[in-house]
């Protein structure tokens, strides 16, 4: 559904943080390759202009962690926590200038649930 893929932010987002989670589920894409790798991309629009800010996970600057592998690993899990502070890109593939987002990372496991079987 779209949803695995889109997570929209009706209405207006001023000064006052927005904390509503959001979860998207990828495949798993191991590269330090920028140009291929997985990216979370936000998209807004600031006084009529649409700006967007690409995010490559848990790479170089972006969350990696030394001797970690980079790129989306499988039973893996990005938290991200970002602030926007100033206008991105205007190209969805094009690096957003250094400053415009604050981001904080973490990256577990994935938690596994007891498995158990039901009849019908």
């Amino acid at each position: 559904t779209e949803d695995l893929i889109l997570g929209s932010v009706s209405g207006t987002i001023g000064s006052t943080a927005m904390t509503t989670p959001h979860y998207f589920y990828a495949y798993s894409n191991q590269t330090d390759n920028l140009d291929n790798c997985t990216k979370l991309v936000l998209e807004c629009t600031l006084k009529g202009n649409r700006y967007f800010y690409p995010i490559p996970i848990n790479q170089a600057g972006y969350g990696l962690t030394t001797g970690g592998t980079a790129g989306v690993d499988r039973n893996t899990v990005y938290s991200y926590t970002i602030t926007i502070k100033h206008p991105g890109s205007t190209d969805p593939n094009e690096p957003v200038v250094f400053g415009a987002l604050d981001i904080s990372i973490s990256v577990a496991d994935w938690e596994e649930v007891n498995e158990f079987n039901k009849t019908f």
